[in-house]
């Protein structure tokens, strides 16, 4: 239900997991914005904590390897494929942005 509601919103099809088997449940989307462009934020909750995935266009085509950082206490787990830019936003430890970021990336 997520998918389809993002069709004509933005220029670009999101990608959108079904991740409930591994101990994540969507809970839905939304639209944002990042870097000044129309993104996507898809919304997952492990345990008590919410996960969101940003997902946007990326400047070029170049895929980008995930790379793991952290500010103001969150997490960030970051890539770029297929020419869409994207950015995991927990407030948990690196490993399990990783592993998120991993599924999300195995799906495709």
């Amino acid at each position: 239900m997520v998918k389809p509601w993002f069709q004509g919103k933005v220029d670009f099809a999101p990608v959108v997991r079904d991740l409930s088997a591994e101990g994540y449940a969507l809970l839905g989307g939304r639209l944002d914005h990042v870097a000044e462009g129309h993104a996507v934020a898809i919304v997952y909750k492990v345990r008590e904590h919410v996960v969101s995935l940003f997902v946007w266009r990326a400047a070029n085509s170049r895929d980008e390897p995930l790379a793991l950082s952290s500010a103001r206490g969150f997490s960030v787990a970051s890539w770029s494929e297929a020419g869409l830019r994207f950015a995991a936003v927990f407030r948990c430890g690196s490993a399990e942005i990783e592993r998120f970021a991993r599924l999300v990336q195995a799906q495709r």
